[in-house]
């Protein structure tokens, strides 16, 4: 990949792949001016096109950056705190919508945990959730449905 780096410094380069059943034809090979090969397994003499040019796209990063793999930022995770808010101003929400009732709540508010369950909040996710919720809860005050309080009961997790 070093090579077609090198040429690309002084034009366009384009990178040519043949069909996941026969590569590409002697005449096409004979029209580039490098050739690559990505080894496989004897068994398996081809790649899926899509995964070859994954391979070769990794590989001029690889050849034009060093070997440096980006690493995701890091973010402020979200205290348990904020998150409890997040799920209160939800189920507030939810009522004004009229998508949760208080008097019947079923099992919808659970599993909205269990969604998020194992997942890393993070700080920024958790207030923009918690604000779309609460935006969500103001409209519909404002439209004539009222203030919505909390639940009469606590809710349990129901595994």
């Amino acid at each position: 990949m070093q090579e077609a780096l090198r040429y690309a410094a002084s034009g366009d380069v384009a990178l040519v792949f043949g069909t996941e059943m026969s590569g590409l034809s002697n005449t096409e090979l004979s029209r580039c001016q490098i050739v690559a090969t990505i080894p496989a397994e004897a068994d398996f003499g081809s790649l899926n096109l899509a995964a070859a040019v994954q391979v070769a796209a990794y590989e001029l990063r690889v050849a034009a950056h060093g070997d440096t793999v980006w690493k995701a930022p890091a973010f402020e995770p979200a205290t348990q705190e904020e998150i409890e808010l997040l799920f209160d101003q939800g189920e507030r929400a939810l009522i004004a919508i009229d998508f949760l009732r208080p008097a019947q709540p079923k099992r919808l508010l659970p599993r909205l945990r269990r969604l998020s369950r194992g997942r890393a909040w993070k700080k920024r996710r958790s207030t923009s959730f918690a604000a779309s919720w609460r935006a969500s809860r103001n409209r519909c005050k404002a439209a004539g449905a009222g203030e919505v309080t909390r639940l009469p009961v606590p809710l349990r997790i129901l595994e």
